[in-house]
């Protein structure tokens, strides 16, 4: 097993990437209030793409926490003892992956501030904007008693880039997926095992990633998880609730 000629990012994570970029510009063009604020939503886009890029690179680093899993998984580990040069080979592997996933959590170590700082600056850049596109559309319904076509462009597009902002949170996830998959797979292999040296090294294993586990959290207060979108949208509900009640309360 190894990552050499592996390649970091593959066709089919591009492919809905390339998509979502193009959606999101048809989108823009076509739906929003005009051609004189396209510049303003080009600049918008390309502060996504900031968190498009921390997404493929940590799609990069889930494919590989996948290929950890898929090799332990195949690991034969015998119920009964079995000829010393299987269980060699089977300490060599769980040895390997276990040096696999130890290098991996120290490359994502390297780069951890730089994602964090890049999320940080996408959330702050766009929050603002999310809480008044919600805010205005709230607005328009009450003064219309309809949903016309621009409201739900708007809603469509602060959705996008909401999602677009938050899909390195959708990786994530699959991520601590894919590790929690890691550890039941030790585990499974650890009750069945009757070898004690096989046994030792699959507890170093499961000891290991459970004292080391992945966590993405920016600035130690955010983590960054399917939660987050929730949370953020949360937010959004609550302070586009605040800004009407003061702006309702000052015009008495």
């Amino acid at each position: 097993m190894g990552f050499k000629n592996l390649p970091y990012v593959s066709k089919a994570v591009l492919v809905p990437i390339y998509i979502t970029v193009l959606l999101w510009m048809f989108t823009v063009y076509h739906c929003c209030i005009g051609p004189t604020y396209l510049p303003t939503y080009i600049m918008a886009m390309c502060s996504d793409l900031n968190s498009l890029t921390v997404s493929l690179l940590l799609f990069g680093f889930f494919s590989r926490m996948r290929i950890i899993q898929n090799v332990l998984e195949n690991n034969f580990v015998p119920v009964n003892i079995v000829g010393k040069d299987q269980l060699q080979k089977n300490v060599k592997i769980v040895r390997k992956c276990v040096g696999y996933y130890s290098n991996l959590l120290d490359s994502f170590d390297a780069i951890h501030t730089q994602f964090q700082i890049t999320l940080a600056v996408s959330l702050i850049c766009r929050l603002p904007s999310w809480v008044v596109r919600f805010y205005d559309s709230v607005q328009q319904y009450l003064q219309t008693q309809s949903v016309p076509v621009d409201i739900v462009s708007v809603v469509l597009v602060t959705m996008m880039s909401l999602f677009v902002t938050t899909s390195p949170a959708f990786v994530s996830e699959l991520i601590s997926n894919e590790i929690d998959a890691i550890k039941a797979t030790l585990v499974t292999q650890l009750v069945r095992c009757s070898d004690p040296s096989l046994s030792s090294e699959l507890e170093v294993a499961l000891h290991y990633i459970h004292i080391r586990p992945f966590k993405f959290v920016i600035c130690r207060a955010v983590p960054v998880d399917i939660n987050m979108p929730i949370t953020i949208v949360g937010f959004c509900i609550t302070y586009v609730i605040v800004i009407m009640q003061f702006i309702h309360f000052s015009n008495l």
